[in-house]
């Protein structure tokens, strides 16, 4: 567990299967389920009912998780003031527990996201030419993050976005 992020919080775990999930297997979850209850209202009204529960048991266990994710999973508001409950969901995603935290692998987490890229492309430099730039040194990561939170605070967003850490990273 490392000091600086508790990326085995509740939040950055929750984040995780945000991103697992998605669009996509919110849309499959959806489908399933008013498919199992249409079929279970079908079975009720013109059949047997022992078909009808265990149909209308599947298109709740799959409901559920599926209005979980688009109720709270997909927005996952910022909570509290430490850095896991402030951090936005694109950067708890990448960021995996037990890598270490130092700017390069911090910058290699996050490069492949648009707005690292619009950083990178707008000051002319390459990925390689960033990484080169950055140190090892687990200590100057904090800086970054407390710069990336001096950034969300001076715009008053309570979510510290990865382009305010990678603005942390390149400063």
């Amino acid at each position: 567990m490392n000091p600086l992020i508790n990326l085995s919080s509740r939040r950055a775990r929750e984040a995780r299967l945000s991103k697992a999930i998605g669009k996509t297997g919110f849309q499959i979850l959806a489908a399933v389920a008013s498919v199992a209850l249409m079929a279970a209202i079908v079975f009720g009204i013109f059949s047997d009912w022992r078909y009808a529960f265990p149909l209308g048991a599947l298109a709740l266990l799959c409901y559920l998780p599926a209005i979980w994710w688009k109720r709270q999973l997909s927005v996952l508001p910022a909570s509290g003031n430490d850095l896991a409950g402030r951090l936005s969901v694109d950067v708890l995603t990448r960021l995996k527990p037990g890598m270490a935290l130092n700017p390069q692998s911090v910058w290699s987490a996050l490069s492949d996201h648009w707005q690292a890229a619009f950083f990178v492309n707008h000051l002319l430099l390459t990925n390689d030419i960033v990484q080169k730039q950055l140190s090892n040194d687990e200590a100057t990561v904090q800086q970054a993050f407390t710069i990336a939170g001096q950034l969300a605070d001076h715009h008053k967003t309570g979510t510290i976005e990865l382009g305010f850490v990678a603005a942390g990273l390149l400063v």
